[in-house]
């Protein structure tokens, strides 16, 4: 009984990390992906299956097709991707408002967007939320991966 415990705890704390490792790898791939299409493909791809259950990758596979239309010369496919990718990301956050990395994503992704595709109208509840979410000290991975990066583009 007692070997059948600690391997359910060593299961469980492997299955918890190895999820964590899942995340920081999307998490290194989207901010690569800004400059090298290879990792947009590759975050794409990664996230691609996920369900609506898995947010967080969802999230990541919304602002990975929306990444694409940057690697594309067609304008109408450039418009499909980043289309398709935005209304992913706000019916995530539709259904998940509280949620700070999916705020995140989009907020990152209304920063760098050109007005003229008018995906700006949350930019100041997305920035105001994600400020008084990282006003604590004690900060947990998420918010350690989100406030240099945030505090970086604001001021863009």
């Amino acid at each position: 009984m007692k070997n059948l415990l600690l391997l359910l705890v060593v299961f469980l704390s492997l299955a918890s990390n190895s999820e964590g490792q899942e995340i920081n790898y999307l998490r290194y791939l989207y901010i690569d992906s800004s400059t090298n299409g290879k990792s947009c493909d590759s975050l794409i791809k990664l996230t691609e299956k996920s369900s609506d259950e898995e947010w967080q990758k969802r999230g990541y596979f919304a602002v990975g097709t929306m990444k694409k239309s940057q690697y594309v010369l067609d304008p109408v496919r450039k418009l499909f991707y980043f289309n398709k990718g935005k209304n992913i990301l706000n019916e995530l956050i539709e259904s998940k408002p509280q949620d700070l990395e999916l705020r995140f994503l989009r907020y990152c992704a209304q920063k760098k967007t050109p007005s003229f595709l008018n995906y700006k109208n949350e930019l100041e509840t997305d920035e105001a939320f994600i400020n008084s979410k990282l006003k604590k000290d004690n900060r947990n991975k998420t918010e350690q991966f989100i406030y240099p990066i945030f505090n970086k583009i604001k001021d863009e």
